[in-house]
């Protein structure tokens, strides 16, 4: 949980998103399992989260990231056996969708206006965006902090992959 409050105003968010379009990596972790200081990362200090640092707020049950791609072909097919995920853009976006334990296709889901997307854990998904997106990892279930990090699984670690058709 996290141990204190945080608030991240939307101009700070804003200007995060301008920092990270000028950036090769284009994405930033706000909320982490645990600081890694050998990435430059430091402590959040006080309630106010500010863009201008590299500063993160640990905790053991939240994550929480922000990404900005143009013309974004996502990341791979992945689930999580112990996190809900929920993005959340004003950009158009799609996502293709499917059970891990289901056999057959993946479904594509599209969505116009941007949104927000509820994944349950056991949900492959692979998620194609241009534009800013948030994402929040909820760990649901018994999971220590070590493995959290370690909770995403592609379609090379998948059981299910046999019998599994990819969106690609």
């Amino acid at each position: 949980m996290v141990e204190r409050v945080l608030i991240i105003e939307n101009l700070e968010l804003e200007k995060l998103f301008s920092l990270l379009r000028g950036e090769v990596r284009k994405d930033r972790k706000i909320v982490v399992p645990r600081v890694l200081k050998e990435f430059g990362e430091k402590e959040a200090e006080g309630v106010f989260w500010k863009s201008d640092e590299r500063r993160v707020v640990e905790s053991d049950r939240v994550q929480f990231s922000v990404a900005c791609r143009e013309n974004s072909k996502g990341e791979k097919p992945h689930y999580h056996k112990h996190q809900l995920e929920i993005y959340f853009s004003r950009f158009p976006f799609q996502i293709f969708l499917k059970n891990v334990e289901g056999k057959g296709k993946f479904k594509l889901y599209k969505v116009k206006s941007g949104g927000r997307m509820f994944i349950p854990p056991n949900v492959c998904h692979f998620i194609q965006y241009e534009g800013d997106i948030e994402v929040l990892q909820i760990v649901v279930g018994d999971i220590r902090r070590e493995e959290i990090e370690k909770d995403k699984f592609s379609c090379d670690q998948c059981p299910f992959r046999e019998g599994c058709e990819k969106p690609f």
